[in-house]
């Protein structure tokens, strides 16, 4: 299908092929794929090591695909890490992917750079140039395939498609982080309640995106560790020695973490550059949120005002040109970093006022979907990818209890959609068509497989299904456009308008789950008046 689908890269298929030196063992690997999505289909039980062999062949077979900048942005950090002591590390600049994360990943990167060193020692060396070479390719590759074994111990996300694009094609290390969260969701729910928040901590120190996540810990370990209020037994001599257990948790991990970067003075350097506020509302592509429905609306409002000469003077946007930078609105009002961080935490509210209806590890996953939610919505400066903070927790909640099952699978198809930019040379436009499709698929058939005795099945009605064909229908529009010169012009457009509809539905699902599911029983809430409700407000 390849030559027929993009005829002009025929001779580029057969060098990607024989650049792969695994490519022999192709058909193999291939095959075991595809026995176990037959196996799969039957729901037979494969063993746990067929999924990884498939998983670990998959990623494998991607090693040359496209990558991002990002993986300039690792390869820097191995070179920062290594060059110079850590009292320069969030200093260094010299290029301008510099060190962002907090402490705990620095460390991570200083432990894979004395590997890296004995592979390539030109790829920890400090340049303002990109630098890339085979060994560099397969070094960073493969340092990401093993840390995913922190995440293929949980079956319910390792055929997710989204860390499969966002790891292994466009580069990070997201499935190493997401194992760490759900590592902590485990003890959690096995009743270790410290060692499950010493994990969280752990994973607060090595990315701060789950700092999003601290208000649904501090709830639930408030009511639930702390001061268990339904628990005869508590008491506040009690509450007071649980409490300084989590303080001494915090404290060790943040010392060893944080504590030289203290001592030399850096906290303010370090702030600087974990919470870059001039970096702007909306990232450069934007996430498909409530933040990309406001630059759409003032967008669309000083076109049509132009149009119709209510506007005099002519003004440069600036969320529209793809680059990392301060957002100015030319008619709505500005949002500030506090107005979006009151945003998010008001709409945390709802979330945590489902502690009153029901005190279980459900109620937990409520809790860290509703954050992290929150958040995406109306976060500062969100990246597309932020998606997978909601996805991953709403999976198990799916997996729990069928309520969920239709929202997950709406959100899930949404959301590996709006990943679809991140891909975008024809040999990932396929894989990444196919993984979508095949995905998709599954997901459906085991929300009904898991859920068969439910009457909350994943059924789409008319309002749903007509947005999913408008997305289809929009994504052929995008895939023949460039072929028309009349419409090449549109298409950007298009794309633009296409990821706020995207967004806008987001806010739709969101304003279900506050209803629906939290604030008043199933059964009797109504749909339409939420749609209609969120339509209004878009």
């Amino acid at each position: 299908l390849l030559p027929i689908t993009f005829p002009q890269y025929t001779t580029v298929i057969p060098y990607y092929i024989q650049k792969s030196n695994i490519s022999k063992y192709g058909i193999l690997f291939c095959t075991i794929i595809f026995e176990r999505l037959f196996l799969a289909m039957e729901w037979h039980e494969p063993s746990m090591s067929s999924y990884v062999v498939a998983l670990f062949a998959l990623k494998t077979l991607c090693i040359y695909a496209y990558y991002s900048t990002d993986f300039e942005v690792h390869r820097n950090w191995l070179a920062v890490t290594h060059s110079l002591p850590f009292k320069r590390w969030y200093y260094e600049n010299t290029s301008q992917w510099t060190l962002d994360y907090p402490p705990g990943f620095a460390w991570f990167e200083y432990f894979l750079s004395q590997f890296a060193k004995q592979i390539d020692p030109k790829m920890v060396e400090i340049s303002a140039k990109p630098y890339t070479s085979l060994a560099t390719v397969h070094f960073q590759r493969f340092t990401v395939i093993i840390t995913d074994f922190v995440y293929v111990t949980f079956k319910v996300i390792i055929s997710f498609a989204r860390l499969f694009y966002v790891d292994s094609i466009h580069f990070q290390y997201n499935g190493f982080l997401f194992g760490i969260l759900l590592l902590s969701f485990l003890c959690i729910y096995k009743n270790y309640m410290v060692l499950g928040f010493a994990l969280y901590i752990i994973l607060l120190h090595m990315k701060h995106l789950f700092l999003y996540l601290a208000p649904a810990y501090a709830a639930y370990f408030l009511v639930f560790f702390i001061y268990p209020f339904d628990d005869v037994n508590s008491s506040l001599k009690i509450a007071f020695h649980r409490t300084l257990k989590l303080f001494a948790v915090v404290l060790g991990i943040s010392s060893i973490s944080l504590g030289p970067f203290v001592y030399a003075g850096q906290m303010k350097q370090l702030i600087s550059r974990l919470f870059p506020f001039g970096r702007g509302l909306t990232h450069a592509y934007w996430a498909p949120n409530f933040w990309a429905l406001y630059n759409f609306c003032d967008f669309i409002l000083y076109h049509l005002l132009r149009k119709l000469n209510f506007l005099s003077f002519d003004k440069k946007i600036t969320y529209t040109s793809g680059l990392v930078q301060e957002v100015i609105h030319v008619l709505l009002p500005q949002i500030s970093p506090l107005i979006s961080f009151l945003a998010v935490i008001l709409n945390m509210l709802p979330f945590c006022i489902s502690l009153l209806h029901g005190r279980n590890f459900n109620t937990f996953l409520k809790l860290i979907v509703g954050c992290a939610f929150s958040s995406f919505l109306f976060g500062w400066h969100v990246h597309e990818k932020a998606v997978l903070t909601v996805i991953i927790p709403l999976t198990i909640l799916a997996v729990r209890d069928g309520r969920y099952a239709k929202i997950f699978f709406l959100f899930s198809v949404f959301g590996h959609y709006s990943l679809f930019p991140l891909l975008f040379r024809p040999f990932e436009t396929v894989l990444k068509y196919c993984t979508f499709l095949l995905y998709t698929i599954f997901t459906y058939l085991t929300m009904i497989h898991v859920h068969e005795s439910s009457s909350h099945l994943p059924f789409m009605s008319l309002f749903e299904t007509c947005y999913l064909m408008g997305i289809c229908i929009v994504e052929c529009f995008l895939y023949v456009a460039p072929v028309f010169p009349k419409l090449s012009n549109l298409s950007q457009f298009i794309a633009l308008l296409e990821f706020v509809i995207v967004g806008s539905y987001y806010c739709i699902i969101q304003l279900r789950v506050n209803g629906q599911l939290f604030l008043i029983d199933s059964s009797e809430c109504s749909f339409n008046v939420w749609e209609m409700f969120a339509v209004l407000v878009a």
